[in-house]
């Protein structure tokens, strides 16, 4: 499922790990390093090669929590947000292809599973 994602994701010299934190970042409104570390489950020392890359080839950004100053916010920039539509759409597609081709109700069902999995 996440061979085309891959694929892509190599033409821009990134792989899957900057695809699940620009994922995470983009669905995270707010999102603070501590919250990305604890939504990866990875240590610090894991992400930051790759958070480092993605900052300075300009896909995040980071800013100031203005009401606590001690918080950096995370936030995709138009380059980010781009390479991440692209590598996620390649997995929707599939993913609405699987549930077309599975019926009525697979999708609903699937997402209640994933809902009571995302749980533990």
């Amino acid at each position: 499922m996440t061979r085309a994602a891959d694929e892509y994701l190599a033409t821009v010299g990134l792989s899957r790990v900057h695809h699940r934190i620009l994922y995470a970042v983009l669905r995270g409104d707010g999102i603070t390093m501590s919250d990305l570390l604890a939504i990866l489950q990875i240590s610090k020392q894991a992400l930051h090669r790759p958070m480092k890359q993605l900052l300075d080839e300009g896909y995040v950004a980071v800013k100031r929590d203005p009401a606590r100053h001690r918080f950096k916010i995370l936030e995709l920039t138009p380059a980010g947000r781009t390479v991440e539509r692209i590598a996620s759409g390649h997995e929707r597609k599939i993913m609405a292809r699987a549930f077309k081709k599975a019926g009525a109700g697979s999708q609903a069902a699937w997402s209640a599973v994933m809902a009571e999995a995302a749980r533990d």
